[in-house]
């Protein structure tokens, strides 16, 4: 299979389930059903702290490094000037996508 074809399956299916959650948390909201509402966002909770921790400007790296750990990117590679994230916060963003459910605890890899 094409990278690129792998790429945009990956992806592809990312976006499918996370337009999917948004729609339906926006449904709930909009019907007044905050418990449901809550109960959809919360486990976004531990991503949104992780992805748009200080330094504001590498929350794109951050999600290439989540995508990297869930195996939908081959690796997190970034161009300048930008820089590769830490190994402390990338265990940092391991951790976010367990705690979101996202990824199992077994099937998280060490990505470099």
């Amino acid at each position: 299979m094409n990278p690129r074809s792998k790429w945009r399956t990956g992806c592809s299916h990312w976006r499918k389930r996370g337009v999917a959650r948004q729609a339906q948390l926006f449904a709930a909201v909009q019907a007044g059903d905050l418990a449901e509402g809550r109960r959809l966002n919360y486990p976004l909770e531990p991503l949104v702290r992780v992805f748009y921790a200080p330094t504001f400007v590498d929350m794109h790296n951050r999600m290439k490094e989540a995508l990297a750990l869930l195996g939908r990117i081959a690796s997190a590679v970034v161009r300048p000037p930008l820089v590769r994230i830490g190994d402390a916060e990338r265990e940092a963003i391991r951790r976010a996508l367990i705690a979101s459910g996202l990824l199992g605890r077994a099937a998280a890899r060490k990505v470099s």
